[in-house]
Parts: structure tokens; C-alpha cells; sequence
């Protein structure tokens, strides 16, 4: 994701109510898992990397609309609303192949975050424990 030090207000982005990251997160099941950096809330309530369905009970605890940068090749968004089926289709992909997403929450002057996909925890936590004999 290229490094910007202007906020997502002042960059192409979508409004996404934070119910709707919560159903999409809710839907990434199955082994995701992911990470936060720079949002005090979750930050305080989770421990990271987490795993997703975790994060969605968290998320699902909070209200709000979130801003989240148009991260596309072309970025265009203004403000559009985006439902949870759309989400996806905005991450960044980083070096390893993790989605990124970089938000801010619309009603607070908080600084902007990152909700990072970790696959390699969820590689690890596939990995069955050795049993004792």
C-alpha cells in the first residue's frame, strides 16, 4: 500500500458501516486471521493476530461508519457506501499476498489504521499439535 501522510479524508474512499465489516469478516472463516495497527478500540479489546471470527464479534460490539482508502490501481471512489460483498474487492495486496486495508472511523479524528490479513499465522494455526505420549 503506498505510504501516504494524508489522511483518507483527503484521499479517493468509501463510507463502510462498520456492520458491514463485521459481516464480511464474519464470512472470512475458515483459518483467517489478521491483525490491527494504530486503532486504540480494537486494539484494546483484542489481541492480535486474531482470527477472524473474533474480530467480527468485536467489530459487531462497536457503531459507527468507517472510511476506508480506494486502494485500487485507479482509485475513484467519492464516499460511496460499500455493503460487506464489496469489501474485498477494495484490498491492497501486499508483498506476501496479505489483503490490507487501511480505514479511519468518520466520526472520529482518531488517526488512520490497518487491518492486515496474516496468512502465515493462519498457516501455523492449521498445523496440528504434536500429542504427548
Amino acid at each position: 500500500m503506498p505510504e501516504s501522510t494524508r489522511s483518507i479524508r483527503q484521499l479517493p474512499h468509501f463510507r463502510v458501516p462498520v456492520s458491514e465489516l463485521a459481516a464480511w469478516m464474519d464470512r472470512q472463516r475458515g483459518g483467517s486471521w489478521w491483525s490491527v495497527d494504530g486503532d486504540r478500540v480494537l486494539m484494546q479489546r483484542l489481541d492480535f493476530p486474531c482470527p477472524s471470527d473474533e474480530l467480527a464479534k468485536a467489530l459487531e460490539s462497536l457503531r459507527g461508519t468507517l472510511l476506508l482508502l480506494d486502494s485500487r490501481q485507479t482509485p475513484v471512489a467519492t464516499g460511496e457506501t460499500l455493503s460487506s460483498e464489496e469489501i474485498g474487492d477494495v484490498a491492497y495486496l501486499d508483498k506476501k499476498g496479505d489483503r490490507v486495508f487501511r480505514f479511519c472511523w468518520e466520526e472520529r479524528p482518531d488517526a488512520d489504521w490497518l487491518l492486515v490479513e496474516d496468512r502465515a499465522m493462519e498457516q501455523v494455526s492449521r498445523v496440528p499439535e504434536e500429542t504427548e505420549e
